[in-house]
Order: C-alpha cells, then structure tokens, then sequence
C-alpha cells in the first residue's frame, strides 16, 4: 500500500512539477529559443518512468527504501542542514519512489518531488549529481549531453576518448583519479560552455 501511495503522489507531483516554469520555448523564423529567467536554472528531469518501484532497474530490497526514508526524515527535520546541497530550495519534501544502484555513484533514491537523494544528500534537476544519474538511467553519452546543453566550442577542449562514455563512467574515472577523466568533468561543468 505505501508503494502504492508513493508511485501515485509521485506521478501527481511529477506531472505538477512538469508544468513549471523555469523555462518557455517560443517559434520564429523556423528557429527555436529557449527563454530562461535570470533566478532560475534550465533543468533535465528524470523521465517518469523511473519513479516506478518496480522498474526492472530498481531495488526492491523493502529495507534499503527504509533507510533512505529514516534519512529524508532527519533531512526534513533539519536535523542536519549540511546534508542538502547547495542549490536546494528550502525543503526537501517528498517520499522515496524508487532506489537505483549506479556504478561509480551507489545507490540513489529517487524522490516524489523529482528531486533525488544520494548518500546523504539531496540533489536537484540542473546539479552534476542529478544529471549523472539521469545519464545512467538513459544511457546517455557525453556526446548526447554536449550536444543538447553545451555549445559545440567545447569539442575543441573535450578529451575525444570520452565522448562516447556516459556521465557515471566520467564521474567514476574522475573519482578513481583519472587526470583526462577529471578534466570531461570540469569541462561539462564549466559555465562558458553553457547553451543558456
């Protein structure tokens, strides 16, 4: 029942939370624009499919969704504020949907309100984190990721052995130490690339 409930508010606040307006994208002269306001942050969410307990991908271990909920809780209560990350608006909010485990992350639990909790930590659309995940959960390649959220000026600096691995292999690479790994990393985070 409560996997229920959870996949249902899940589902309403996604649809919710689709219908914000951090962006609006306007047609003229057969060419498309993004129009994004100076306080908010273009943002990729987590397709909704993945807010399934019972994806084939999830963990379905009934105690590993226990321990991130214990944990969302003490975050809730503000029990310890140095575990939500830096861009986070005010509260966390929400229950856990569904918990992955992703190579070079560890587990991740996904929660109602899109945003997602790693470790200790809570990490929203538009972070490094967040878009590792949702990489995993696509597949996609640095490449996809240039292609749709960086200017192609950044080829010029890219490490070409990387544009064909995922987010999550990057992150795991830079995490093991891997010089050329570490600077896909920073190049991807790196503002004078953005497309925004």
């Amino acid at each position: 029942m409560k996997k229920l409930l959870s996949t249902v508010i899940a589902t309403t606040m996604l649809v919710a939370y689709a219908g914000g307006a951090y962006a609006s994208t306007s047609k003229s002269n057969s060419s498309s624009s993004i129009e994004i306001s100076a306080n908010q942050i273009s943002q990729v969410k987590i397709p909704k499919e993945f807010f399934n307990p019972n994806h084939p991908k999830a963990i379905k271990d009934p105690e590993t969704i226990e321990k991130y909920e214990k944990i969302l809780k003490k975050i809730e209560n503000n029990e310890d504020k140095n575990r939500i990350s830096a861009n986070a608006p005010q509260a966390a909010a929400g229950a856990v949907v569904a918990v992955y485990f992703i190579p070079g992350i560890g587990e991740v639990a996904l929660l109602a309100t899109g945003a997602i909790l790693i470790g200790t930590a809570v990490w929203y659309a538009g972070e490094w984190l967040y878009d590792v995940v949702y990489s995993w959960l696509q597949s996609e390649t640095a490449s996809d990721y240039i292609a749709k959220n960086r200017k192609g000026s950044i080829l010029r600096e890219f490490p070409s052995e990387y544009l064909d691995k995922t987010l999550d292999e990057i992150e795991a690479d830079a995490k093991k130490g891997n010089a050329t790994a570490r600077k896909a990393k920073k190049l991807l985070n790196d503002r004078r690339f953005s497309k925004n």
